[in-house]
């Protein structure tokens, strides 16, 4: 909370770019027109922070939840559509270059990233079985790669789950093991954490210069600092830098950024190179973790889909972005095929309610913040394309996850 408060209260001080100013300058001439425009700004931005905190205040008093969830997605809705075409003039050119003051800020948090990530770990049971894959491949080079049980070895065991034979990272550590000669417990702890570590912020930077290029300098260090937070909970910072070590948070922390700034990149600009780089961005991220067979089209269609607006050409380049998951979607129908449906991955338990599962998850205060920061986000920014992107994520968020179950209604 106390981190969510200072970096709003910094969001609004930092000064725009002089050349944002200067433009700003251009379009008032008159000193008059100006202060009505700014005072006019000023009410619009508040506007939507404060109905949010009255929707949200509302269900915590009673609304009933299916009513606060329609609202939301009205609300998010008319505003995705109301946003001005991101392919107007301005919102199209690439961000400057990046100062050697601003590099040395990004070498800070490269460095307080790798530290972190070296001193912090947070191993947990799934180790158990990353760590039995390279060690079987070292001890029985012979044998087929994920043929079989590569935790008890007592013969005739299956893989412990199907699925795994997608996860291939586990066998890359192996394989540097066996061509450095490191033991495959430093390849996996002290040698890779610390260099996709490194990955994180600078994709990060890519990220955040085409989303907030005005404020993508202190929004990336606060960024840091929230994982920093948020990495002693079982929350999205507990799979950054203190596991660094499991596919799975490499995958959170690095490519679903990569695939959002690759599917942003090509969205803005449909060329057959951006296509490559999205296609190859899911194909890397399937590698980490079988989680990417759902998560990575989601995260690239979500990227995609912020920035369709209707009219053909857009339709047309929507569909081709889409085609770049290809791969996740072939692996996806295979593994179908070979479990006969996807047999006994998804659990058959009764959802709990909506509410009761975010508050359980979250905590009372932090699903209202997470709500907060959900329904107003993109007010906070000028660029069309971070506007979109926010509040297209908001809607599948609601539509994906915090759709009203039947024991709600």
């Amino acid at each position: 909370m106390l981190i969510a408060v200072v970096a709003v209260g910094a969001w609004w001080r930092w000064s725009p770019s002089k050349q944002a100013k200067q433009d700003h300058a251009d379009q008032c001439a008159l000193a008059g027109a100006c202060a009505v425009a700014g005072y006019a700004a000023t009410r619009r931005v508040w506007t939507v922070p404060v109905a949010a905190a009255v929707w949200i205040g509302l269900l915590n008093v009673g609304l009933p939840y299916t009513v606060f969830w329609f609202g939301c997605v009205v609300g998010l809705g008319a505003a995705w559509m109301l946003i001005r075409d991101p392919d107007a003039k301005g919102d199209d050119e690439r961000p400057g270059t990046v100062s050697v003051a601003q590099w040395l800020v990004v070498a800070g948090v490269v460095v307080g990233a790798v530290c972190v990530t070296l001193l912090a770990d947070r191993p947990d049971f799934d180790d158990a079985f990353y760590m039995s894959v390279p060690a079987t491949l070292l001890r029985f080079p012979a044998h087929a790669v994920l043929g079989g049980d590569t935790m008890y070895r007592t013969g005739g065991l299956p893989l412990l789950s199907p699925i795994y034979r997608l996860d291939t990272y586990e066998v890359l550590v192996g394989t540097l093991s066996r061509l450095t000669g490191i033991p495959h417990m430093r390849v996996a702890y002290e040698v890779l954490p610390p260099l996709f570590a490194v990955f994180a912020v600078l994709v990060w930077k890519q990220l955040l210069r085409l989303l907030a290029p005005d404020r993508w300098l202190p929004t990336l260090f606060v960024l840091f600092l929230v994982l920093l937070a948020l990495g002693e909970a079982s929350a999205y910072g507990n799979f950054a830098f203190v596991r660094l070590f499991q596919g799975k948070a490499i995958f959170a922390t690095v490519m679903v950024p990569a695939i959002v700034y690759s599917a942003l990149e090509f969205s803005r600009r449909a060329t057959a190179r951006n296509w490559l780089v999205l296609f190859a961005a899911q194909v890397a991220a399937l590698g980490f973790t079988s989680s990417a067979l759902f998560a990575a089209p989601a995260a690239a269609g979500m990227a995609l889909a912020s920035q369709w607006v209707p009219n053909l050409a857009r339709t047309r380049r929507l569909l081709v972005g889409v085609l770049a998951s290809a791969y996740v979607f072939a692996a996806a129908g295979v593994m179908l095929l070979a479990t006969h449906g996807g047999h006994g991955f998804v659990s058959g338990a009764p959802m709990p309610p909506v509410l009761e599962l975010i508050q359980r998850t979250w905590g009372p205060w932090s699903s209202a913040l997470l709500l907060f920061a959900m329904l107003s986000a993109w007010s906070f920014t000028d660029t069309a394309v971070c506007k979109r992107y926010l509040l297209v994520g908001g809607l599948l968020f609601l539509l994906a996850v915090l759709i009203p179950t039947p024991v709600v209604l």
